[in-house]
């Protein structure tokens, strides 16, 4: 299975039909079945889609009132592009917050196998964060799918992990809203953007590992890892290079590789972050090289 993460940052200085060809044409080559969206935004203002667009689309929507999926929602037009190429994605969406004074910003989660039992749980580090104009307000979007007679829970976020008295009770609720929809021993795939800069917030990345297995960290083949490289929203001041994108697996199968893509190297960049996509086996194997970590894509 191959699963595919992205801060794509849309609607913003990006060009928009760049974005979404790109995507497409990744998802095609690449075979991928599992896509994790970060700030897949839709304009603030903008009317309602119809609900029978929305639902031809392959929407599956969360348990709880959200905000509607708007015309020109990013993750709507990507499922639409997706079917142009006979794709047919299971996808969900969910608003967090207000972005820049003009997006409804969320998350989004794509599958090629129907998602199920979708759920958009709040999750903040203080009560007064819980205000929808707040940037501070985030979500976890949770979705189950049955892979390989497998039910597996998919879950993405963008959490603000710059700082630990922060991330910390995210992460806390974030734990506690997968084990009550699903269970922490059973298989769960947790994608998206934490803020945590797996080199330098040791603390942070320690706490996530407790939990959860980096497929970085597990693969047979990886590059650097880097998804982000100079300055961004939140970063201003930084021009290192930082790894705060994950694919993380409560699983114990094989991850085949690990790999950045949307850099500007082998794919084109179209977001202020790179992506992350991974291949992960179907069942157990076990690695047939002595270190993993010494291995490079």
């Amino acid at each position: 299975m191959r699963l595919l993460t992205l801060n794509c940052h849309s609607l913003l200085e990006y060009e928009t039909g760049k974005q979404l060809q790109e995507l497409v044409d990744f998802v095609v080559r690449e075979s991928i079945e599992v896509i994790a969206l970060q700030e897949a935004s839709q304009p603030l203002a903008n009317p309602t889609l119809a609900q029978t667009d929305l639902m031809r689309s392959g929407f599956v929507h969360p348990i709880e009132e959200d905000v509607a999926v708007k015309e020109g929602n990013f993750a709507y037009l990507l499922a639409k592009a997706l079917h142009q190429v006979k794709l047919a994605f299971s996808w969900t969406w969910t608003a967090t917050h207000i972005g820049y004074g003009k997006l409804d910003e969320g998350l989004a989660l794509f599958s090629t196998k129907p998602l199920s039992e979708v759920h958009a749980a709040v999750i903040v580090a203080h009560d007064k964060f819980d205000n929808y104009k707040d940037y501070r307000r985030r979500k976890i979007l949770l979705g189950k799918m049955r892979s390989q007679g497998i039910l597996t829970t998919l879950v993405t976020g963008h959490f603000d992990g710059w700082q630990e008295d922060t991330f910390n009770p995210e992460w806390e609720q974030a734990l506690k809203q997968i084990e009550n929809f699903s269970s922490l021993r059973k298989p769960v795939y947790l994608l998206g953007d934490l803020n945590v800069d797996a080199e330098q917030n040791d603390a942070s990345y320690q706490k996530i590992c407790q939990t959860f297995k980096d497929t970085y960290e597990l693969a047979v083949a990886r590059g650097d890892g880097l998804t982000v490289r100079g300055a961004i929203d939140g970063w201003e001041d930084s021009r290192v290079g930082k790894r705060i994108d994950y694919i993380l697996t409560t699983v114990n199968n094989e991850v085949t590789f690990s790999r950045v893509c949307f850099d500007g190297q082998e794919s084109a960049r179209i977001s202020d972050h790179a992506g992350i996509v991974v291949e992960i086996a179907d069942e157990v194997k076990v690695a047939t090289i002595k270190k993993r970590h010494d291995v490079t894509a």
